[in-house]
């Protein structure tokens, strides 16, 4: 929204600036994914170093939330050939 005048805002009626705003909201989301899968892949290293038995959970539940890949349940990386 801009302001005009300082006291009030107006919707954007211009179809470059609706567009250039969406994507600006489309980047905020897909930054704030990626640093989630980050973090959730910086745990799963952190448990794995420290031999946690479910240190895939982090990142699985991670991929769940962001993608629904609910099939990496916990036994996964047992089923693979850890």
């Amino acid at each position: 929204m801009r302001s005009v005048s300082g006291t009030h805002t107006v919707e954007p009626s211009d179809p470059t600036d609706r567009f250039i705003r969406r994507l600006c909201r489309e980047l905020v989301a897909m930054r704030l994914s990626y640093a989630n899968l980050l973090a959730a892949a910086r745990a799963t290293l952190a448990a794995a170093r420290d031999d946690e038995s479910e240190a895939l959970q982090y990142l699985a539940d991670e991929l769940a939330t962001q993608h629904g890949q609910h099939d990496l349940n916990p036994s996964w990386w047992d089923e693979v050939g850890r």
